[in-house]
């Protein structure tokens, strides 16, 4: 294994070491939960690729996504050094990683997460990704997607404060089926492509004075969609959204209190289907799926505005730190105008090995899904999309650690959810497009998390997650909402230079009418040789086991693939 000599990152923050309140809520579900990340696209998350495995001794972070769950399989991490570098190398500015692989059935893969250290007090950091895929879910129909992404940030220290702007781009292109009675004949030269171009721009501004630390964060994002085939007319929507974060912190009562305000504004223009002749039978009733009448009665967006206030309260006693804190939300338009959910949280540490965790939280979820490319062509004719809202999330958990070579935590509890998001079904096969619905949701979860690392020989890394929903949510579709999700990865050291990687992935979904959708075993297996300290080379097997591959479009991947691919480290 060789050695390197990592320059430690000098973060670019003022003196005060303000920051953001990032609560995030646990959830391994297949909707789109917790912190919303728009720098890297949930569609672009689709092609298991290698990534270098993280040790105290390397820039990048593990980015290793596996396509049995695509929407969070990979959360780019920012680098936390400027360099990689071997012992006769002298630390550069310029820091930063590129990835690109090709393999069979057009499968591509391209990363890049670089900085420049202009001075002290400027840093600009870009990132990107790429990604496509081309294959035969049956015999009669071929898919085919592409995805791609760009990243810039720059940010300035001033004494008192840090200032950060940034802006990005993406686009995908993916097809999809046009409806579900299609013939094998039509299938064959079914080649309905939807297009998606997304951008957005933001500022981010923290600094402190005296014990009051603060922070700003204001962005505004862009979707464009075309090629929405809908009963042979070809539509398009757009989408602008508006995040404002804001905060504060100060000394109270012994502690420290604070005020948390988030905002999201969401407007919309939607092509609707109108003009449209109804097909009816001779006792008068349509002929037409319900998906194409609701299209006739054109689309239900509503402009919105969720507004929440975040009033907190965190101490430490002893060994135990405590935060009490309450969720205000008022919402405009679209759901319930006004909700609240708490925000406590308490950490025991038992000694410097051994922590116990409790918490009753709850807040808005995020549903960004509709920022899919891949979502299903019939939802945006039919309902929008709300964001949902946990009003409770009790659990309780411990956390142990022993040195590098061990982390363990274990985590249950109960969540209740309104407007939680399903993703539905036709059938086993999952070949027709799904159906996404919204209702509320009960659910007792437990997870377990394991990371193992011996020496710089070997690391295991084991989650798992157990979900039971209580109720009745599907209608008699098949959920595709697990109650068993769970992963493991592993990574030897084989010799000097050469790695081996293992990732499985396992999904196991409940029974409906007796019916379940096919349990997922996806495997992939990578070797990684470093022929120079800064140039690897790679080599990736994807579905392995023939897993199944499961995401909003309803597309269905089961044959195995071999990617090929080099990383340059600067």
């Amino acid at each position: 294994m060789k050695r390197y000599i990592v320059p430690a990152l000098v973060a670019v923050i003022c003196w005060s070491g303000a920051k953001a309140q990032n609560d995030v809520l646990p959830s391994r579900t297949l909707t789109i939960e917790g912190a919303y990340n728009p720098s890297m696209s949930e569609q672009g998350k689709i092609m298991p690729v290698p990534g270098r495995p993280q040790t105290e001794r390397q820039a990048a972070a593990v980015s290793y996504r596996t396509d049995a769950n695509p929407h969070q399989g990979y959360e780019r991490n920012p680098m936390g050094v400027f360099g990689e570098q071997s012992d006769d190398v002298t630390p550069s500015n310029y820091y930063g990683l590129l990835r690109l692989g090709y393999g069979l059935r057009n499968v591509s893969d391209g990363l890049l997460d670089a900085g420049w250290r202009i001075s002290d007090r400027d840093l600009l950091t870009v990132s990107g990704l790429m990604d496509g895929w081309s294959t035969k879910p049956d015999s009669a129909w071929k898919t085919k997607m592409f995805n791609g992404d760009i990243k810039a940030e720059y940010s300035h220290r001033f004494d008192s404060m840090t200032v950060a702007l940034y802006g990005g781009y993406g686009l995908s292109r993916f097809n999809y089926r046009e409806g579900l009675t299609m013939s094998s004949a039509m299938l064959d030269t079914c080649n309905l492509m939807r297009k998606t171009n997304r951008a957005e721009v933001g500022l981010r501004l923290n600094g402190g004075f005296k014990c009051v630390e603060w922070y700003l964060n204001a962005g505004m994002q862009w979707y464009n969609r075309k090629g929405l085939n809908l009963i042979d007319e070809d539509n398009a929507n757009s989408e602008r959204l508006l995040r404002i974060e804001a905060g504060v912190e100060m000394p109270l009562l012994g502690g420290r209190g604070g005020l948390d305000y988030r905002q999201k504004s969401a407007s919309y223009d939607w092509q609707e289907c109108y003009g449209i002749d109804d097909v009816t039978n001779s006792g008068g009733s349509s002929l037409l799926p319900y998906v194409w009448q609701n299209v006739l009665a054109g689309a239900k967006y509503n402009n919105f505005t969720t507004l929440t206030f975040s009033p907190y309260w965190k101490q430490t006693w002893g060994n135990l730190d405590a935060r009490l804190g309450l969720n205000l939300d008022v919402r405009t338009k679209v759901g319930r105008k006004f909700m609240a959910s708490p925000m406590v949280t308490a950490t025991y540490n038992v000694n410097e090995q051994f922590k116990v965790l409790a918490g009753l939280t709850g807040g808005v979820k995020d549903n960004s899904v509709r920022t899919l490319a891949g979502i299903s062509s019939y939802w945006s004719g039919m309902e929008q999309i709300r964001d949902g809202y946990e009003l409770l999330n009790a659990s309780v958990g411990a956390a142990y650690s022993q040195g590098t070579w061990l982390t363990l935590s274990m985590r249950g509890g109960y969540r209740h959810t309104i407007d939680d998001l399903f993703q539905m079904a036709h059938d086993a096969n999952l070949i027709t497009t799904s159906l996404l619905r919204q209702e509320g949701s009960d659910v007792v979860y437990a997870r377990l998390d394991a990371d193992m690392q011996f020496a710089d020989r070997a690391q295991v890394k084991l989650d798992v997650t157990g979900n039971a929903y209580t109720g009745k949510y599907s209608d008699g579709y098949l959920a595709l909402k697990p109650v068993l999700d769970g992963s493991l990865f592993g990574r030897v050291n084989i010799m000097p230079g050469l790695d081996a990687m293992l990732t499985y992935r396992t999904m196991l979904f409940g029974k409906i009418d007796g019916k379940r959708m096919p349990m997922v075993n996806d495997v992939a297996l990578t070797l990684d040789y470093d022929l120079r300290p800064n140039l690897s080379f790679y080599i990736t097997g994807n579905r392995l086991a023939g897993g199944n591959y499961y995401y909003y479009a309803g597309y269905r991947a089961i044959k195995p693939s071999v990617l090929i691919g080099a990383t340059y480290r600067f």
